[in-house]
């Protein structure tokens, strides 16, 4: 898949001016917040980190053109593993980069700057990505996806996830810090870890709980929604959700219910009238805006044929029920197989 077809230049030029949010983000902090960094001047902070980010928009690229190539088509996987791996390996690149070009900063210093193109980047900024690629391709028709089916409990999970430890794991280095510069003793960066772990474990169960139901819910809506593809309207889902997902249940039991009607309508119209017959008039029926027959009478010009079976009295008295039965089947069976062949329809059999 060739990327400048799947994904316009405009697009593709927003997606690579995300990781110039993290050059902003890092400069702001460096200027402002962090006590070592605030004495180098801003021109040397922005030189490093436009290189940094200009060797992500190139590794990037490489990324999207590597992966459009393989057998894996979908564009929002691409775009994701592109996104993920330039920011695992710049962070890494740049953490590097920091120690060697100021070895007296403190280890955490470091460490702070890779969690930051980590959890910043491969984790939020990567979802800013993901939901950049998700828009396009919805507006242009696509699937994002291709042939895999992404699982709403599986990202939202991960969604969840990331948004619970990125925070944590910012509080717990900034206490390890504090405790580096004299400011906390070790045993406050120990309950701020424990508290991190704790909340993020709490936060990744109950993700995990409402992520399964969810799936559930919506495994029963495409189940639902096959069954009544194969022909099947029987079908009643669970519509005890207080959510979307809810309103989308009552709308198929509904739609299965008038499917039902609607065979039930065309049933009882085959026993009597021609089944084109039928077929045209419940089409009609559909077509109105409020799908009721019209009772509206039309002029056709027509033939009435009335048959007999000649001597069919004399032929009763003295033929056995069982054959006369099936004389009677076998004439109906050829007369209203003809009737029909000829848009006739049968009116009464006496």
């Amino acid at each position: 898949m060739n990327p400048s077809i799947t994904v316009p230049g405009k697009l593709r030029i927003r997606l690579h001016l995300i990781p110039f949010i993290a050059v902003l983000f890092l400069a702001l902090y460096s200027q402002v917040v962090c006590p070592f960094l605030s004495s180098i001047s801003l021109e040397q902070i922005m030189v490093g980190l436009m290189a940094v980010a200009l060797l992500q928009l190139g590794l990037r690229e490489y990324l999207f053109l590597y992966f459009s190539q393989r057998d894996e088509q979908a564009p929002v996987l691409v775009t994701q593993k592109a996104s993920v791996i330039s920011w695992l390996v710049v962070g890494a690149v740049a953490s590097f980069y920091h120690a060697w070009k100021y070895p007296d900063f403190p280890v955490e210093s470091h460490l702070k700057l890779l969690v930051g193109y980590w959890a910043l980047g491969a984790g939020i900024l990567a979802q800013v990505d993901h939901m950049a690629v998700e828009r396009y391709c919805r507006k242009q028709g696509v699937n994002a996806m291709g042939n895999r089916v992404e699982h709403i409990s599986r990202r939202l999970m991960q969604l969840i996830a990331i948004f619970a430890l990125v925070p944590g794991l910012v509080m717990a280095i900034m206490a390890f810090r504090f405790v580096s510069e004299g400011y906390a003793t070790p045993m406050v960066a120990y309950e701020v870890s424990f508290l991190v772990a704790v909340f993020f474990l709490l936060a990744t169960l109950v993700a995990w709980q409402y992520g399964r139901t969810l799936r559930q819910d919506t495994q029963e809506i495409s189940k639902a929604l096959q069954t009544i593809r194969d022909g099947e309207f029987s079908v009643k889902l669970d519509t005890s959700r207080a959510d979307e997902l809810s309103r989308v249940a009552q709308g198929i039991n509904q739609m299965a219910h008038g499917l039902v009607q609607r065979e039930q309508i065309r049933d009882l119209f085959g026993r009597f009238v021609n089944p084109q017959i039928a077929e045209q008039v419940i089409a009609s029926a559909e077509q109105q805006q409020n799908g009721c027959l019209t009772q509206v009478g039309e002029h056709k010009q027509v033939a009435v044929l009335m048959c007999d079976i000649r001597d069919f009295t004399a032929i009763t008295e003295t033929m056995a029920p069982e054959k006369l039965v099936s004389l009677l089947n076998g004439y109906f069976a050829e007369m209203v197989s003809a009737i029909q062949n000829h848009n006739g329809v049968v009116a009464a059999m006496q």
